[in-house]
C-alpha cells in the first residue's frame, strides 16, 4: 500500500479505519518534491431539467473560514437574544419530533463550536487540490472542488 489514492479507496470502502490510514500516510517517505496545497473552494451548480450551470468563481479559504466564523459569532448573538423568529421555528420543530436530527439542533445536542470549525480549516489549508463533495440527483448536480 504505497500509492496514497490507494490508501483512500480502501478508506471510502472501509476496508481501512481512517486512524490507521493517517498513520500509513504519515509513515510513508515523501520524496524531495513540492506539494500544492489548495487555497480556494470553487461551487459548481448544474440544474439539468431547467439546462442553467452556475459556476461561481473560486472563493480563497481564509474567506470562507472568516465567513462562517462570523455566522457563527451571530448566531450565538440571536440564539441569546431569543427573537421571534427563532421561537418560531422552535415551535415548529417542538411539532415535529419524528425529526431527530433536527430536534437534537433544538435541543442543543449537536454543537457547532468555533474551536472545530478552525481545526476543519486548518485542515483544509493542508489540502492538495481535489474533489471535496459531489451531489447529484435526477435533475441537479452540485460540486464543490479545493482549487
Amino acid at each position: 500500500m504505497k500509492d496514497v489514492k490507494e490508501i483512500l479507496n480502501k478508506v471510502e470502502k472501509g476496508e481501512l479505519k481512517s486512524k490507521e490510514a493517517a498513520d500509513i500516510l504519515l509513515s510513508l517517505s515523501c520524496e524531495n518534491r513540492r506539494i500544492k496545497y489548495a487555497k480556494k473552494i470553487k461551487i459548481r451548480v448544474h440544474s439539468k431539467g431547467e439546462n442553467r450551470r452556475i459556476n461561481l468563481p473560486p472563493i480563497p479559504i481564509w474567506l470562507v473560514e472568516k465567513l462562517a466564523l462570523t455566522a457563527i459569532i451571530f448566531s450565538r448573538y440571536f440564539n441569546k437574544n431569543g427573537n421571534s423568529h427563532r421561537r418560531n421555528i422552535e415551535e415548529r420543530l417542538h411539532n415535529k419530533p419524528e425529526d431527530k436530527e433536527i430536534n437534537g439542533l433544538r435541543n442543543g445536542k449537536i454543537k457547532i463550536d468555533t474551536e472545530d470549525l478552525k481545526k476543519l480549516f486548518s485542515i483544509l489549508r493542508y489540502t492538495p487540490p481535489c474533489k471535496l463533495v459531489e451531489v447529484n440527483d435526477d435533475d441537479n448536480f452540485v460540486e464543490i472542488f479545493m482549487v
